[in-house]
C-alpha cells in the first residue's frame, strides 16, 4: 500500500509540474501576441540559440509593445526602424 501511495503522489507531483509548465507556457504566448502552440515552437527555436523561452516571449513582447506604440502616436524609439522598413 506504501508503494501505490508513493507512485500515486509521484503521478500527482509530474501532473501538477506539468500544469505549471501549460499555464506558464500560455501566460508567455498571451504576453507575447501568440498562441500557446506559436510560442512552443518559437521557445525550441530560441533554445537552439540559447536563449530561454522566457527571454524570448519579454523580447516579442517590447516588439509588440513598441509596434503598438508606434500605430497609436505616431512615435516610439523604433520609428525610424519602422519607417525605414516600410
Amino acid at each position: 500500500a506504501a508503494g501505490v501511495a508513493a507512485g500515486a503522489g509521484a503521478a500527482f507531483a509530474a501532473f501538477n509540474a506539468s500544469a505549471n509548465r501549460v499555464s506558464e507556457l500560455s501566460k508567455a504566448a498571451k504576453m507575447a501576441g501568440l498562441t500557446a502552440d506559436e510560442m512552443s515552437r518559437l521557445g525550441i527555436a530560441a533554445q537552439g540559440f540559447g536563449f530561454s523561452q522566457e527571454q524570448m516571449a519579454d523580447a516579442l513582447k517590447d516588439v509588440n509593445d513598441k509596434i503598438g506604440d508606434f500605430v497609436t502616436t505616431g512615435a516610439g524609439c523604433s520609428v525610424s526602424g519602422i519607417t525605414s522598413a516600410i
